[in-house]
Order: C-alpha cells, then sequence, then structure tokens
C-alpha cells in the first residue's frame, strides 16, 4: 500500500508539471472534440478489447462472456449499427450495470449470473492513476474517483467550448 502510494505520489508530480505547463486554446479545444467524436467507435472498441476483454477481473468481460459474446461479435454489431444502437442490443441482451452495482452496493444479478463486485472493479485499468479523489456522496459515503491528467484535459476541453458557447468564458 505505502508503495502504491509513493508510485501514485511520483506519477502525480511528473503528470502536473506537464499538465500545467499545456493550457488549450479554444481552438485545440475544438479539435480534440471534434477528432474524440469522430474516432470513438475505434476508441471504444480499444477500451473494449484492452480494457475489458484483456482483463480477467472485468465485471463487463464476466458479463459478456456469461452471455457468449465476444469482442469479435461487438466490433461486428458496431460496425453494422453504430455505437449507440449496438450499446441498446447490448443493454436489452443484459449487458449493462446499474448505479448500485458500479458502485458496489448490489451483486450483478442476471439470469443465472451472480458477480459479487466491488466499485474497484470497475476501475479502468488504462487510465494513468495520477491521484485518487471522492465525490462528495449523496449517502453521506464518498464514490472513490482515479484521476487521469489526459481524462481532465478532455474534460477541460469540453468545459471550456460550453463556456465559450454561452459566452462566459471571462466571467468569474
Amino acid at each position: 500500500m505505502l508503495l502504491d502510494n509513493v508510485k501514485m505520489f511520483v506519477r502525480y508530480v511528473s503528470g502536473l508539471r506537464g499538465f500545467l505547463r499545456s493550457p488549450l486554446t479554444h481552438d485545440e479545444c475544438y479539435q480534440r472534440i471534434t477528432q474524440r467524436l469522430r474516432s470513438r467507435e475505434a476508441s471504444f472498441l480499444s477500451v473494449l478489447k484492452l480494457g475489458i476483454y484483456a482483463n480477467p477481473n472485468s465485471p463487463y468481460r464476466k458479463l459478456l462472456h456469461h452471455f457468449g459474446i465476444e469482442f469479435e461479435d461487438v466490433a461486428k454489431l458496431i460496425h453494422q449499427e453504430g455505437l449507440r444502437r449496438a450499446l441498446e442490443t447490448l443493454s436489452k441482451a443484459g449487458v449493462y450495470v446499474t448505479l448500485d452495482e458500479f458502485k458496489g452496493r448490489k451483486p450483478i444479478e442476471r439470469s443465472g449470473l451472480r458477480i459479487n463486485v466491488r466499485a474497484k472493479d470497475f476501475d479502468n485499468p488504462l487510465l494513468t492513476k495520477h491521484y485518487e479523489a471522492r465525490t462528495g456522496g449523496s449517502r453521506g459515503v464518498g464514490t472513490r474517483i482515479l484521476v487521469d491528467f489526459e481524462m481532465l484535459t478532455h474534460e477541460a476541453a469540453y468545459d471550456s467550448l460550453f463556456l465559450s458557447a454561452f459566452d462566459i468564458t471571462d466571467r468569474p
């Protein structure tokens, strides 16, 4: 545990320096978001392959395997129907996670399957864990969040475009 905290601290210090050195312009924000939207199907498939199917502990992988759904099946579905419809199809088949399951409050139960889960079972293994934070929590118990500087950059780009759309970028 102590070694993990030391490693996270080193990642934080080295990542923070680069994060703060590279503020985004409005045009860069627009380009980032546009590029992400154009490549979202490929990005989804990459996360599915590397973060779920390659992770034997992933609750999503266990769900997919329970229903006999392999990576190639999902890829074919996305190429035929698009990402949104493919996700709807998977959800109707039982491949979904409720908020209580995601937070580890309840086990995942679907037609003959029971997976006991903890919130950390859903951690994205592809993120660089620069630091951990906690939400305030509506039940008085906050949820642990892993924070990655690339994720913060992505969210900042969306926030910048949102503020710009309402012409409130320079307001306090």
